[in-house]
């Protein structure tokens, strides 16, 4: 039921309605922060308050929708706190709307994030479920043909966000073409590391993942993350100009 539940949640319709409805205009710092509150509270609220028969007997933090949230939520951080600034810088991507930050990153976006990522991560699992259904030997065929799956979820995860929110007026790119293309490639490869390793939380009933477990997880995947990211930004550069990455094509 929680994934249920996560999947049914589209935040992008919520931030089309904001956009379409002018409601941003002249909002204050804290209105602009408290926007994010309708999609982040339900990710433990409706969970909490009706839980499935999977988790209904169980203590709250042994439950699916508590690890999922804690698992996502150290990507949610990790992503908004310290890879948004490759974004700033790689991609030319700004943020221009006067409200409350921490390290120049909107809280808003924390909020909105923890909604958009377990939307995304709970159809991903679906769709590798039903891969490894039909797949279930493992080969070298199957690794490959995985590989290929959760590439082409990822980019296609990144560049329909991107696509999604491209009338929200306060999130900018200088490059938009390139941003929909090279930049969807930067931000896929969040998810070429989080699907699958995401997967793999309370996949398998005889596995115990402790809540210190599944922090541990989170941050393993958010450093091999954040490496990645600085490998591209070393070795293959931006979209933009800037004072400390390269450029592509220069």
């Amino acid at each position: 039921m929680t994934t249920f539940f996560f999947e049914s949640k589209n935040p992008s319709k919520y931030v089309q309605q904001v956009s379409s409805h002018n409601t941003h205009k002249n909002a204050t710092r804290l209105e602009w922060t408290l926007y994010g509150l309708p999609l982040f509270v339900p990710c433990f609220l409706y969970p909490l308050l009706f839980p499935g028969q999977a988790d209904k007997h169980l203590p709250i933090t042994k439950r699916y929708w508590f690890k999922a949230n804690i698992w996502i939520g150290i990507l949610n951080f990790v992503g908004n706190y310290f890879w948004t600034h490759y974004f700033y810088n790689l991609l030319g991507a700004d943020y221009t709307m006067d409200t409350y930050r921490i390290n120049n990153v909107p809280y808003l976006m924390f909020f909105c994030t923890q909604a958009y990522f377990t939307m995304y991560h709970s159809l991903t699992n679906y769709a590798q479920r039903i891969f490894y259904y039909y797949f279930p030997k493992n080969t070298w065929t199957r690794f490959f043909l995985l590989c290929v799956l959760i590439f082409v979820m990822s980019w296609v995860t990144a560049f329909m966000e991107t696509f999604t929110i491209q009338n929200f007026p306060y999130y900018t790119h200088k490059n938009k073409s390139l941003m929909y293309t090279v930049g969807s490639v930067v931000y896929a490869i969040y998810f070429i590391v989080s699907f699958p390793m995401y997967l793999r939380v309370d996949e398998n009933i005889a596995e115990d993942w402790s809540i210190s477990k599944v922090s541990i997880d989170a941050l393993g995947g958010c450093m091999l993350v954040t490496i990645l990211l600085d490998f591209w930004r070393l070795y293959i550069g931006g979209i933009v100009e800037s004072n400390n990455f390269v450029v592509i094509g220069k």
